[in-house]
């Protein structure tokens, strides 16, 4: 286990530059890549100009009753969005890290239950968004039983 464990340790890896300036872009533009390529704003954002407290909040219990409901799926869909953009903020930072390296490696570790875990955030096991920032450095021929 320890052979293979080393063997995946030691594959170089370059970070993917046109994603890198991709998303590079769109950061500092504040552009919304869903919204470039044509996608809908999510939920939480058009749920925002539906949560308006009226002056009925102040007497009728049940129209207060709504508005907190309102306020509440307002709160969860944006906490969630939060913690999605923080994430893709500490990839596009790891990215911006490793960027100028010719090349670099994920550290891997096991367990005595032969279970293998990356100890790295950047890794193949991540999100779509940070799968796409790696590639690696050398293409291995595959043969008719896999890599030669």
């Amino acid at each position: 286990m320890l052979n293979a464990i080393n063997r995946i340790q030691e594959t170089h890896l370059v970070i993917n530059k046109a994603i890198h300036q991709w998303c590079e872009c769109f950061r500092d533009n504040a552009v919304a890549w869903s919204e470039y390529i044509g996608i809908p704003l999510n939920k939480a954002r058009v749920l925002s100009k539906n949560v308006r407290c009226s002056t009925a909040c102040d007497t009728d219990s049940e129209t207060l009753f709504f508005y907190q409901q309102a306020c509440t799926v307002f709160h969860r869909a944006e906490t969630v969005n939060r913690s999605k953009r923080m994430s893709h903020a500490l990839m596009l930072g790891l990215a911006e890290k490793y960027a100028g390296e010719d090349n670099f490696y994920v550290p891997w570790q096991g367990d005595r239950r032969m279970r293998v875990y990356v100890t790295s955030k950047l890794n193949f096991q991540g999100t779509d968004s940070t799968k796409a920032f790696l590639l690696f450095l050398e293409a291995a021929a595959r043969g008719t039983h896999g890599l030669k």
